[in-house]
């Protein structure tokens, strides 16, 4: 799909800082639910367990707190227990026991998931 560009249009600073806020508003606002702590950014690689550690979902962290993950991967996820594997720059990966708490296909073929972290597990093994 090919976008063209009208250049002899364009807005001014202040209408695209505030569409930008609009949108970061917008998208924080529907993913915050009931959360009682706000999440950081967070982007890491990571491999999802799902089905008692039968399958593994490859994607990416999208932001964290003491109390829960956003993920982001190329399949649906079923609500329930996971254990997540988190990938770190140096050191051992860590390991999270989370309940996902929803799921939501946002375009073909990617998804979005959050969930309550549990517990954190043993590094040696999830």
């Amino acid at each position: 799909m090919q976008m063209e560009v009208d250049s002899a249009v364009s807005v001014s600073d202040t209408e695209l800082h505030e569409a930008i806020r609009e949108l970061l508003f917008k998208e924080k606002g529907l993913f915050q639910g009931k959360r009682k702590e706000s999440r950081e950014p967070f982007f890491r690689p990571v491999s999802i367990a799902v089905d008692g550690g039968v399958t593994i979902i490859a994607g990416f962290s999208r932001d964290i707190s003491t109390q829960g993950i956003g993920l982001a991967h190329l399949c649906p996820i079923h609500l329930g227990e996971v254990v997540v594997e988190v990938s770190v720059t140096a050191g051992r990966p860590r390991f999270f026991r989370v309940q996902i708490l929803w799921c939501k296909r946002i375009a073909a073929a990617r998804y979005i998931s959050g969930g309550r972290i549990l517990e954190l597990l043993p590094s040696e093994e999830p």
